[in-house]
């Protein structure tokens, strides 16, 4: 599952974020398999910033990349942004649109 399809919890470990890096038009996906950079860029509700290196979702043709939370990594409950960075050897440089998401509290 992709971030916009479940309720996200703070300190949850597994959850999949898959973004879909676009051309301009929102829609065209680009073929990022010669990436030599992949990340994802959380911003969390303290301002501060998280940024993991994510994978290709299949072999990066289809243009998406992905990424699975780990331990500390949803640590703060509020409202939060994600963006995907990729970067090319011949210097070209993407980023995708961003996302805002919600990690909510848990039951004591």
């Amino acid at each position: 599952m992709s971030c916009e399809d479940k309720e996200i919890h703070v300190n949850d470990v597994g959850t999949l974020f898959r973004i879909l890096i676009t051309d301009d038009d929102g829609i065209t996906y680009i073929d990022i398999s010669s990436a030599i950079i992949k990340q994802l860029k959380f911003s969390k509700p303290d301002e501060t910033v998280l940024e993991v290196d994510a994978e290709f979702l299949t072999n990066g043709a289809d243009g998406y990349i992905i990424y699975t939370t780990i331990e500390d990594d949803l640590d703060i409950v509020g409202n939060w942004n994600v963006q995907a960075y990729i970067e090319f050897a011949d210097g070209k440089k993407y980023h995708s649109s961003i996302k805002e998401f919600k990690v909510k509290e848990n039951i004591v």
